[in-house]
């Protein structure tokens, strides 16, 4: 398969390391994008004379997304993502779908034609067994239900684990829906991942119906990331 536009890359890492990685990776073809989580709250407390980070990645022409998997109450939830929307280096933004619909849609209103709003299902942190405990049900129909909710709130970008792109596959609604999975580990870099408990290799994910994948720890902390981010090109592009 085609590798473009099909690897975000997680920077969950310290700022000056994501800024050489931008450096380093360039406008690769393969990398659809940035994606932040610990480093937003670094920027929001910069200190005086530091690189501003968000302009320096948006130079490099990738698109950036705000993973703050929001989760509040609506007026809360539209305050958030309109400042996102109006700072003009994000293109994209997560809320939590277990906020429910009204808060969902209040997100997609703020958003405007500024901001793609993605929608989290269940966290890859969370075993099957803990999905179970908290909701109820099996991982797939948790998934399934609240991805469906999204998909009413008018969002169309989802994020899941791998192992819960199946069950969508039989719903013509999400089809309508981008996949995107994290907790990806590259079958070239297998090895631990103690903060998650249901992880793909891409493999896995594009086979299942991902059209994207989250990849952070095997490109971030490789020797040589480009070297890292080629290799995981060569076994996208051998998926038949």
């Amino acid at each position: 398969m085609k590798s473009e536009n099909t690897i975000w890359l997680a920077l969950d890492c310290d700022k000056g390391l994501a800024i050489d990685l931008a450096a380093a990776l360039g406008s690769h073809p393969a990398i659809a994008g940035y994606k932040f989580n610990r480093l937003i709250d670094r920027e929001n407390f910069r200190q005086p004379g530091d690189p501003l980070l968000f302009e320096a990645l948006t130079r490099s022409g990738q698109i950036l997304w705000a993973d703050m998997k929001l989760h509040d109450i609506p007026a809360t939830v539209t305050a958030r993502v309109k400042a996102y929307a109006d700072s003009g280096f994000f293109g994209y933004i997560t809320v939590m779908a277990e906020g429910g619909r009204a808060m969902m849609e209040a997100a997609v209103e703020a958003a405007g034609d500024k901001l793609k709003v993605i929608a989290v299902t269940k966290l890859t942190s969370l075993s099957p067994t803990e999905i179970k405990d908290l909701t109820g049900r099996e991982p797939d129909q948790a998934v399934l239900y609240l991805a469906n909710l999204a998909h009413k709130a008018g969002i169309r970008h989802l994020v899941c684990s791998g192992k819960e792109l199946d069950i969508l596959r039989d719903f013509s609604w999400a089809g309508d829906m981008e996949k995107i999975v994290p907790a990806i580990s590259p079958a070239w870099s297998l090895g631990d991942q103690p903060d998650q408990k249901r992880t793909s290799t891409p493999k896995d994910a594009f086979l299942g119906g991902a059209d994207a994948v989250v990849i952070g720890r095997a490109i971030v902390k490789a020797d040589n990331p480009l070297e890292a981010l080629n290799l995981t090109v060569q076994e996208i592009e051998a998926i038949s």
